[in-house]
């Protein structure tokens, strides 16, 4: 028997509009699955706690404020442009690394052109999105991000997904909820895929919460707080914002490019460039 990992609680858990909740763990968990599948994550922040909303709305607002040299910026723009570079260029992308077959099987050409599509118009769509400056992000309503935004997204990787053969969101639809303890903290095998997991609820702010979350929320306050701290921002530009310029300005020069071998050229080149910059990058926060 399996745990079922914190950091998935979120997405598997949380996703159901506020009328109609049920009130007990088990509805809850299976309707949360129900709305996932069906592509409706805006409600995700209906099930959270007050306490966390607050949290994550303060949290935001402060990356917003403390990220120097228009770092945030700079990461949604080169988002947009990795977006654009694989619409519009897949068929010299997939020709420029022998590694995407591998990733997907035995998927033809179309399959992996539609795979590529979808994730540049994931791209595309946050380099758009509410989040994408601080000046958005220090007014942005998250539920109406999920609601919108969010749902899109969700929608091309399930598509995506699709074509490797295994869509685990549309597999919530066979979520399937048995209680192995009642009580206050009542405990739960949740099954999907096949796989089970044991996860006992706790009644947090009158929402239905595995008790894990409870437990651990003051560490990842501290630890979330330790991230967004004045130092860690500078240093997070010291370390990223040269190679942030770097990467835009690779993107521009293969969205340049006038032929598929030029494009190879230039793609092969930025991939040896990112190796030596990610092994440098490593060895940084190895030494701090």
């Amino acid at each position: 028997m399996q745990t079922l990992h914190l950091a998935v609680l979120p997405v598997v858990l949380f996703a159901c509009r506020p009328t109609n909740i049920p009130d007990t763990a088990e509805g809850t968990v299976e309707y949360a699955a129900a709305r996932l599948a069906d592509y409706d994550p805006g409600a995700i922040w209906d099930l959270l706690p007050r306490t966390y909303q607050e949290d994550i709305t303060r949290w935001a607002r402060q990356l917003a404020d403390r990220l120097p040299g228009g770092l945030y910026e700079k990461s949604f723009i080169a988002l947009g442009k990795l977006g654009v570079l694989l619409k519009s260029r897949n068929d010299a992308l997939r020709g420029a690394t022998s590694r995407m077959s591998a990733m997907f099987g035995r998927s033809t050409e179309e399959d992996l052109e539609s795979v590529m599509i979808a994730l540049g118009d994931i791209n595309i769509l946050l380099a758009n999105s509410e989040l994408a400056t601080t000046e958005r992000l220090q007014i942005a309503d998250l539920r109406q991000f999920f609601d919108g935004t969010g749902a899109q997204i969700l929608k091309l990787a399930s598509r995506a997904l699709r074509i490797t053969g295994n869509d685990p969101i549309a597999n919530l639809r066979d979520l399937r909820c048995e209680v192995l303890a009642g009580g206050p903290q009542p405990k739960l095998k949740i099954t999907v895929e096949g796989t089970e997991f044991d996860v006992e609820f706790t009644q947090f702010e009158n929402k239905w919460v595995p008790t894990d979350l409870v437990d651990n929320w003051p560490q990842v306050r501290a630890q979330v707080a330790s991230l967004l701290n004045a130092n860690s921002a500078r240093l997070a530009a010291l370390a990223f914002e040269e190679p942030l310029d770097q990467l835009i300005d690779d993107l521009d020069a293969l969205l340049a490019t006038e032929s598929r071998e030029e494009f190879v050229q230039e793609f092969q080149a930025a991939v040896r460039e990112y190796t030596d910059e990610f092994q440098a990058l490593r060895k940084l926060f190895r030494d701090r």
